[in-house]
């Protein structure tokens, strides 16, 4: 019963963190989460701020699907122990790299094919996640190799449906502002900055939606492997 309520504990922990660390991004910078920001007028600074945050962004994920911890148990920065420097630091690093990768491609989605990037982008942003569960998951405990795997597949794709719902809506609004004022108009450029808000708005319940699920499946997936060993000591015992 411990085991079963502190693992639960945990999965609770990871998901509040997960909710205010996305807070944070959404009201500090531009939703989708992102590193390299190439147009702003302080580029290096504010690539370093976001290598910052997701360098904590990273040690989050690690504890949560890799030693199914919350930040607070254990020692947060084990990581970096000279011990696990090899394998553990390696995957830390592997997240940003992706997370890099994804940036270019979000950028080369806006250049190319402006009125696309918008579903690109809610794409980008479920992909990273399950890109950054395989990584940082142990192969035994991942919840897309079991028969449930499904599970989360289905609910996933029903995020991205639902995104994509909220992108076709905004992006016929927009469409019907352009045939109705002239492009250089007050009801144009509020349409346009509307869309825009309402997009991050959006992709930032895309982004928390898709994390606390997987951190919910995660957790009770192995909350649950761990609990089956001791209920049958406790049995043996008695």
């Amino acid at each position: 019963m411990s085991l079963y309520f502190t693992k639960g504990f945990d999965v609770m922990l990871n998901v509040l963190t997960l909710i205010l660390v996305n807070v944070a991004f959404f009201i500090c910078n531009i939703y989708p989460k992102h590193i390299l920001e190439l147009n702003a007028p302080l580029s290096a600074v504010a690539v370093l701020i976001n290598l910052l945050y997701y360098g904590f962004y990273a040690l989050f994920l690690f504890h949560a699907f890799r030693k199914g911890k919350d930040l607070f148990s254990g020692n947060l920065l084990s990581p970096f122990r000279k011990g696990n420097r090899k394998t553990e630091l390696t995957r830390i690093v592997l997240i940003l790299a992706v997370q890099i990768v994804l940036d270019l491609t979000a950028l080369c989605l806006k250049a190319a094919l402006p009125e696309f990037s918008y579903y690109g982008l809610d794409f980008l942003t479920a992909a990273a996640w399950v890109i950054f569960y395989f990584i940082c998951t142990p192969n035994e405990n991942s919840i897309f190799r079991t028969r449930r795997a499904l599970i989360p597949a289905v609910m996933l794709g029903l995020f991205l449906a639902g995104a994509f719902l909220w992108d076709s809506l905004l992006l016929a609004e927009c469409r019907l502002a352009f045939d109705r004022y002239e492009l250089v108009s007050t009801e144009v450029s509020l349409t346009v900055l509307n869309t825009e808000f309402l997009f991050e708005f959006k992709n930032f319940l895309l982004d928390t939606l898709c994390g606390a699920l997987l951190l919910a499946l995660h957790g009770i997936r192995n909350r649950s492997s761990l609990g089956r060993p001791a209920v049958k000591a406790a049995a043996f015992v008695g």
